[in-house]
C-alpha cells in the first residue's frame, strides 16, 4: 500500500505542473507586481519624445490600442499611416498627440538622414499638436490681455473705464468643459484638460515643429510675405502655403531678412519680456533701402519682433488644402482665435530690438556727438521705431550729455512691455551732439518738429500729435523745458546788451540768431518728465574730464560764423558768442545765468512738470571724487546733480530713486514713475473727451 502511494505521488504532482504550465501559458505568462521606487510615481507619464528622445509612455501605449506597437519598431511610417487612418475622423486627445509625437519622430529621424521628407512630418507634428491644443484652448479673462481689430482694422482703442481699472495683468485659463467632467468637446474632437501636461509638450511640438519648417524654408531663401512658401519631400511632392501679414504698421517692400529669436542671447538688459503660447519669436530687419520720411528716420540697423503662426483648416488639418502661414504683430496681438478658441501667441519683444541696438552706431556717436557736431550733422534728428500711428500719443526721449538715444533702451523695453502703454503711445528719439549749448539743440529740436507735424499731419487733424510727453534725461531735461516757453528778448540780453534789431547783419545771419534766441512755446507739448535734470548747474562742469573735453569740442560752424558776422558788422557792440561761450559744459555751471533764467521762468498754460530726482547714500565713496558732497550728508546727491539744482519749484511731482546719475532713468522705480505720469496723462486726455 505504502509503494502505491509513492507512485501515485509523482504522477499526481506531474499532472498539476502540466496544468499550471497550461494556465500559464493561457495567461500569457503575465504577472502584475508593484515595487517601492525613489522616482516620481508618474514621471514616465509626463515625459515625451521632446526630452527623453524616446517616444513617452502615453504614445507607446496608444499604439499598444491599435496593435500597432510591435509594426511602429520594425515599419514607423507604415505604422504611422495605420494610425492616423484609423483615428482621422474622430480622433481623441490622446491620440493627437500621439500622431504629434509620432510625426516629429518620424522627422528627427529623416532629418538625421538629410531627407527632404523632414520638413513635411514637422508640419504634420505641427498640425497634430494644432488640433490638440485648440481643443482644450486657453483663454484671458483680462480685457486688456489682447488687442483686436475695429472695424478699420486698426486695433481697438483701451477704453476710459479700462484705462481706470489699468493694472497688472493676471491671466486665467478657461474652456469649453462639460459641468462636472474633465473633458472638452470641439467639432467631434474630444480633448484632454489644460491640466494634463501633454498639453504644454504639445505647444511645445507645435512651436519646434514649425520652426523646423522655417529653417527649412530659409535654407532656399528668405521668406517673402507676399509669395507662397514652398516645401518639396523626396517623394517628388510639395506643400504651398500662402502668407499673410497682419497688424505691422510696415509696408510689404519694408520687410526684410528674417532671423530666428532663439539664436540670440541678449546680455546688457536685465529684463526679458517673451510670452509663452503658440508660435515661434522671429525678428524681422527693415530693410534699409526704402525710403523713410523727411523730417523724421529709422535706425538702419532696426528690427522689428514678428511671431510666425501656421494656421491649420478647421476641418483637414492635415491636408494643407487652406492651411496659411500668418505673420503677427505680437505688439498689437497678444492672442488669436483658432477653432473657436482663444490661444496665446509665443513672443519675443526684447531681442529684435536689442539685435539692432547691438549692430549700430549708437553708443560711438554719443562720444563724436559731444566733440564735434558738424560731424554729426548728417546723423542727428528724430528717430522711430515704428512708423508713424495716427491717434497714439509721442513720448519724445531727449538724452542728456555724452549720450545717444541708446540710454533709454531699458526704460522704453519695460514701458512698452506694458499692453496699455504700447497701445496708446508711440516713443520717439531725438539724437544731438550734446557739446552744444542747450539752446542751439532746443532750437534744432523745435525746428525738427515743427516740420515732422506739417509732414505727418498738414491739416492738424491728429489730436494726439498735440498732446506730446517730453522726457528729458539730465541735459535733456532742460532742452525740453525749452519747448515749453517763451523768449522775448530775455535769452538775447545774455549775449547781447545791444537790442537785437539795431545791430547790422546779413539777413542769414539774422534768420540764424533768431532762430536760437528768439521763440515760442511749442504747443504740441504738454507734459514734461524731467529726471536728474540740473536746472541749477551740475557738478560736472568742475570735473578735470569735462574741462580738458571743452578745450578740443567744436561748435556747429553756422552759429559761429554768425557770430564773427555780427561782431566784424558791429564793432562797438559786444557779443559773446564765441566756442567758450556756447558749449554745454559751461552753460551747466551752477550759477549760470541762462541756467537761473530758466529755472525762474514760469511755465505755459496747460504745461505740467514732473521731477524725478537721484540720490544716494552719503557714505558711497565715489562721490566724493567728483563732487563737493559731504561725507555725513549735508547735501544729497546724484554724484552729478546735487538734489537742490535738481529739485524744481512748482512742478506736479517730484519723485526720489536710490541711484546715481548715470542710471536713474534706467532705475525700475523711475520706469513705474513715468508709467504712472504716462497713465495720468491719458487719463487726463480721455477726460477732454
Amino acid at each position: 500500500m505504502a509503494n502505491s502511494q509513492s507512485l501515485k505521488s509523482p504522477i499526481r504532482t506531474s499532472a498539476i505542473l502540466k496544468l499550471a504550465a497550461l494556465f500559464l501559458l493561457l495567461a500569457g505568462c503575465a504577472e502584475v507586481t508593484v515595487h517601492r521606487t525613489n522616482s516620481e510615481l508618474t514621471a514616465d507619464w509626463r515625459n515625451s519624445l521632446m526630452g527623453t528622445s524616446r517616444l513617452s509612455a502615453r504614445t507607446l501605449q496608444t499604439l499598444r490600442h491599435f496593435g500597432l506597437d510591435e509594426d511602429y519598431s520594425e515599419r514607423p511610417v507604415e505604422a504611422f499611416g495605420r494610425l492616423r487612418s484609423l483615428t482621422v475622423d474622430h480622433a481623441q486627445a490622446e491620440q493627437l498627440f500621439a500622431l504629434a509625437e509620432i510625426s516629429y519622430d518620424l522627422a528627427r529621424k529623416a532629418d538625421d538622414n538629410q531627407k527632404q521628407d523632414a520638413v513635411f512630418f514637422y508640419y504634420l507634428s505641427a498640425g497634430f499638436a494644432y488640433r490638440y491644443v485648440t481643443a482644450a484652448g486657453t483663454a484671458s479673462n483680462s480685457p486688456l490681455a489682447a488687442s483686436t481689430l475695429d472695424g478699420r482694422g486698426e486695433p481697438k482703442r483701451t477704453s476710459e473705464k479700462q484705462l481706470a481699472n489699468a493694472a497688472p495683468l493676471t491671466e486665467t485659463t478657461s474652456g469649453d468643459e462639460k459641468a462636472g467632467g474633465g473633458f472638452a468637446e470641439n467639432k467631434g474632437v474630444t480633448s484632454l484638460s489644460t491640466f494634463d501636461p501633454h498639453f504644454r509638450l504639445a505647444c511645445d511640438l507645435y512651436n519646434t515643429s514649425l520652426s523646423k519648417c522655417l529653417r527649412a524654408a530659409l535654407k532656399s531663401g528668405r521668406l517673402d510675405p507676399n509669395q507662397p512658401v514652398v516645401f518639396h519631400t523626396d517623394r517628388g511632392s510639395s506643400l504651398t502655403l500662402t502668407i499673410e501679414r497682419h497688424g505691422f504698421p510696415w509696408k510689404p517692400e519694408e520687410f526684410g531678412e528674417l532671423r530666428f529669436c532663439s539664436d540670440y542671447q541678449v546680455s546688457g538688459l536685465e529684463n526679458r519680456y517673451h510670452a509663452y503660447g503658440l508660435g515661434v519669436p522671429l525678428m524681422c530687419q527693415r530693410s534699409p533701402e526704402t525710403p523713410a520720411m523727411t523730417h523724421a528716420t529709422f535706425p538702419r540697423e532696426l528690427y522689428f519682433p514678428v511671431t510666425a503662426f501656421l494656421r491649420f483648416d478647421e476641418s483637414e488639418a492635415d491636408q494643407g488644402a487652406h492651411d496659411r502661414l500668418e505673420l503677427l504683430n505680437p505688439i498689437v496681438y497678444q492672442t488669436t482665435q483658432a477653432n473657436g478658441t482663444t490661444i496665446p501667441l509665443e513672443s519675443d519683444l526684447t531681442t529684435p530690438l536689442a539685435y539692432g541696438l547691438s549692430r549700430s552706431d549708437a553708443y560711438v556717436l554719443q562720444y563724436e556727438g559731444f566733440l564735434s557736431a558738424d560731424k554729426l550733422q548728417h546723423k542727428m534728428g528724430i528717430y522711430m521705431l515704428e512708423p508713424y500711428q495716427p491717434g497714439k500719443i509721442p513720448v519724445l526721449l531727449v538724452h542728456g550729455l555724452l549720450s545717444s538715444p541708446a540710454t533709454w533702451a531699458t526704460l522704453f523695453y519695460d514701458l512698452r512691455a506694458d499692453p496699455v502703454i504700447r497701445q496708446h503711445f508711440q516713443f520717439w528719439g531725438y539724437l544731438y551732439p550734446t557739446g552744444d549749448s542747450y539752446f542751439l539743440t532746443a532750437a534744432d529740436l523745435r525746428q525738427r518738429l515743427a516740420d515732422l507735424r506739417t509732414e505727418l499731419d498738414p491739416e492738424h487733424k491728429d489730436q494726439a500729435l498735440d498732446n506730446m510727453v517730453c522726457v528729458g534725461h539730465s541735459m535733456g531735461g532742460l532742452v525740453s523745458q525749452l519747448l515749453t516757453i517763451g523768449s522775448e528778448d530775455s535769452y538775447w540780453r545774455l549775449v547781447s546788451a545791444q537790442p537785437f534789431d539795431s545791430l547790422k547783419m546779413e539777413p542769414g545771419t539774422r534768420q540764424e540768431l533768431q532762430r536760437v534766441f528768439f521763440f515760442q512755446p511749442q504747443q504740441s507739448v504738454r507734459r514734461v518728465i524731467f529726471i536728474g535734470t540740473p536746472h541749477h548747474g551740475s557738478s560736472l562742469s568742475r570735473i578735470g574730464v569735462a574741462r580738458l573735453a571743452e578745450k578740443v569740442i567744436r561748435l556747429p560752424k553756422t552759429i559761429l560764423q554768425a557770430g564773427r558776422d555780427v561782431a566784424r558788422e558791429n564793432p562797438d557792440a559786444p557779443i559773446m558768442i564765441d566756442g567758450k561761450a556756447c558749449t554745454s559744459v559751461d552753460l551747466l555751471e551752477p550759477g549760470s545765468p541762462a541756467l537761473e533764467l530758466l529755472a525762474s521762468q514760469a511755465r505755459s498754460d496747460g504745461v505740467h512738470y514732473h521731477s524725478i530726482i537721484g540720490v544716494l547714500p552719503p557714505d558711497e565713496s565715489w562721490i566724493n571724487t567728483i563732487t563737493p558732497v559731504s561725507r555725513h550728508g549735508k547735501e544729497k546727491s546724484d554724484g552729478i546733480v546735487p538734489y537742490s539744482s535738481a529739485h524744481l519749484d512748482g512742478v506736479d511731482s517730484e519723485f526720489v530713486v536710490p541711484a546715481d546719475h548715470m542710471h536713474v532713468h534706467q532705475h525700475p522705480l523711475s520706469t513705474l514713475e513715468v508709467r504712472r505720469i504716462l497713465l495720468e496723462h491719458l487719463h487726463q486726455e480721455v477726460a477732454k473727451k
